[in-house]
């Protein structure tokens, strides 16, 4: 069964009896009966929704079935996983996974020992702050909170503790079928009902997507009144994930896609330093070719370079790194009235002159 869900008798001690989830979903029971290490609930049935028209879909022969005769569409099921892909608005195709001809991309072993035992280029100053705080607004606004994780990020991020916390339950979809995943959906077309979610989590995602604004603004259907979303995204740092990262956001860029949400908190969350060290990285690999050259290459900066990110303990707070950042993450709240332009450019707190000089204002001195 998928992270994040609740399991066995830790469940019952934890007071399954007042979740708004039957005990079904304690038990694991999945949303296709027969299928195999299944990670999509039967609860979650009632809420999913098909990509293309927005109806309803229903269990059949294996599948998912929309339930609009107009539509038709029908949804396979992929390790475990329904993928409700609307392939007209997508870059992936269900039949790629099904033919195993798209997946993870998983690390060599060298790679893994590196990831687990190097030192990092990255440090995100504000991941564990923002983690206890979504958790504090969460819990106050209900027992047992339903969270939506988009991407799946990684089991080191901060976030993830709320993945695996009893307390609450939480969904996780992903672009591709994976351990854990429970729905395998385009984000651009989240295969949710309106208000479905307390949160959302999007570690990590809106640089990998062509139109991240459709992104945000799924985000903000799927969830519930007053709703939390949590996001980090990258400004300042080099290609990552091949032809599958199409994006990058200044804190300005990156606040107009959550313009129907009240901030929160806001910030950044990993500074200028932690961008010189990849940037260093960066001009380290152009210099090499070939995937052993460059794994050595990689291993040597992460070496040599892993100490510059400890000063952004100091420089992520300056105004100036508002400018030179890494990355911005921001927590907020569902609103139904959104900031316009105008406000936003009034929201800048960096140290860099405006492009266009406004005149002051005219004032009469006697």
């Amino acid at each position: 069964m998928m992270e994040g869900t609740i399991r066995g008798d830790k469940a019952r001690a934890n007071g399954s009896r007042n979740s708004p989830w039957p005990d079904a979903y304690v038990s694991g029971r999945g949303i296709l009966a027969g299928v195999k290490n299944e990670t999509c609930p039967a609860e979650l049935l009632p809420r999913l929704r098909c990509p293309a028209c927005r109806a309803t879909v229903a269990a059949a022969d294996g599948s998912l079935a929309c339930s609009d005769a107009g539509c038709g569409l029908r949804f396979p099921v992929v390790d475990g996983a329904p993928v409700l892909i609307d392939e007209r608005h997508s870059l992936f195709r269900a039949a790629e996974f099904q033919d195993r001809q798209l997946g993870k991309r998983r690390p060599s072993r060298g790679q893994a020992l590196a990831h687990r035992w190097l030192p990092s280029l990255d440090l995100n100053v504000a991941a564990r702050h923002c983690a206890t705080r979504l958790g504090e607004l969460l819990f106050a606004r209900a027992s047992r909170p339903e969270v939506l994780n988009i991407g799946g990020k990684h089991a080191g991020a901060a976030m993830a503790r709320w993945r695996r916390d009893a307390r609450l339950h939480c969904i996780e979809c992903d672009a591709v079928p994976g351990p854990g995943v429970a729905v395998v959906t385009d984000p651009r077309r989240l295969p949710f009902a309106d208000a479905s979610f307390d949160a959302v989590l999007v570690d990590g995602v809106l640089e990998h997507g062509i139109e991240p604004r459709q992104i945000t603004d799924e985000i903000h259907r799927v969830l519930r009144p007053r709703g939390l979303v949590y996001a980090d995204t990258p400004f300042l740092l080099p290609v990552h994930g091949g032809a599958y990262d199409f994006q990058r956001f200044s804190e300005l860029a990156h606040r107009r896609l959550f313009a129907a949400f009240r901030p929160i908190e806001a910030g950044v969350s990993s500074g200028p330093a932690a961008a010189l060290g990849h940037a260093i990285q960066s001009v380290l690999l152009a210099a090499v070719q070939g995937r052993r050259a460059r794994f050595a290459m990689k291993v040597a900066a992460r070496l040599g370079l892993f100490w510059i990110k400890y000063l952004d303990l100091w420089l992520a707070r300056r105004p100036g790194a508002r400018d030179a950042a890494l990355g911005f993450y921001f927590l907020g709240e569902r609103t139904d009235q959104a900031i316009d332009d105008r406000q936003l450019l009034q929201s800048y707190v960096g140290t860099s002159p405006d492009l266009y000089a406004r005149a002051p204002t005219a004032t009469t001195t006697r």
